[in-house]
């Protein structure tokens, strides 16, 4: 039996309010899912911790014989699924990604879906220098990215099959049912709420042939190795919820965010092809974005104010377009 690394922490409720019942089972029982999990790999684990970061729950852990491994434990139906199928479209298209060991959403042997993935080597820490550098990177990588081809919307919901007829339902599905709106009308006025969201129909969002997206663009869910002349990227890590769709869904993502990564990233990447047509949807998927966003932050108890008035601003720019 794998010892125990107190990886369970019985306080997140109060560290992390406004996260679901799932999210908050599997980091208070945290321990007992590891050891259940690693016992049936028939290795002897030697150290474990538990990595940063906001809903999925991931533990790197090391082995006998020697191995680097990631597990992730995912609070949402089918996250893991969606994945572990763009892991492997990046590794056919050979973009540097973790290769998959193991996924199970059986339920069977812990009560929730999980994922064992390699560890990529990586440089942890870097200069305030480098992250404009790490931006222009990276932006070439997301251009290759956004030529690989899928074959349906949003979300998978087996290898060969998805859950969305389109990409304007994909959307729907993800962000204007999210648990994260319900606390829309305490941010925004009904009238507000109805402009905002007229704009996220099948009609404004509509595209023919799908692609694959990253969909949790950032520079926490980018591994780099950073030289003293060269940065490469290491690996491409952590999508979002919808990973088959329109590529100007990351852009409108990166624009949002408005930092000197994502600057770099779209400087790299190059906008100057975006015919009108383009330039309009991406202002609709810029809206939406900050529109979840500042739902998001404000159920987490962060402060939304940077989102609510980017919102607001972006509305005001698509009425006179």
């Amino acid at each position: 039996m794998a010892q125990l690394f107190n990886l369970s922490n019985k306080k997140i409720r109060k560290i992390k309010p406004g996260f679901s019942e799932n999210y908050y089972k599997i980091v208070e029982n945290l321990d007992n899912y590891f050891t259940t999990i690693v016992d049936r790999l028939n290795v002897e684990v030697v150290y474990a911790k538990r990595l940063a970061g906001e809903t999925n729950i991931n533990i790197y852990f090391e082995t006998i014989p020697e191995e680097k491994l990631i597990l992730r434990i995912s609070p949402w139906r089918n996250e893991l699924l969606t994945s572990s199928i763009f892991f492997d479209l990046l590794v056919e298209n050979k973009i540097p990604s973790p290769e998959v060991i193991k996924y199970d959403t059986t339920l069977e042997i812990v009560p929730f879906e999980y994922q064992i993935i390699t560890f990529i080597e990586h440089d942890q820490t870097y200069s305030d220098k480098d992250v404009e550098r790490m931006g222009n990177v990276y932006g070439k990588v997301l251009r290759k990215i956004h030529l690989i081809k899928t074959r349906g919307f949003g979300q998978p919901k087996s290898k060969n099959a998805w859950i969305n007829a389109s990409w304007g339902e994909a959307l729907q599905r993800a962000y204007l049912q999210s648990k994260f709106l319900e606390v829309k009308n305490s941010i925004y006025s009904k009238a507000k709420i109805a402009e905002i969201e007229s704009f996220f129909t099948n009609n404004n969002l509509a595209i023919s042939q799908p692609f694959l997206i990253h969909s949790d663009v950032g520079i926490n869910n980018v591994l780099f190795r950073i030289g003293k002349s060269s940065i490469e990227v290491a690996a491409v890590i952590d999508s979002g919820s919808l990973i088959s769709g329109d590529p100007l869904f990351d852009i409108a993502m990166l624009i949002n965010d408005d930092d000197k990564f994502s600057n770099a990233t779209i400087d790299s990447y190059g906008l100057s092809d975006l015919s009108q047509k383009k330039k309009f949807r991406l202002k609709i998927l810029r809206l939406l974005c900050s529109y979840w966003t500042s739902c998001y932050l404000s159920t987490v108890k962060e402060d939304p104010k940077k989102y609510t008035e980017l919102t607001r601003s972006l509305l005001i720019n698509l009425n006179k377009y």
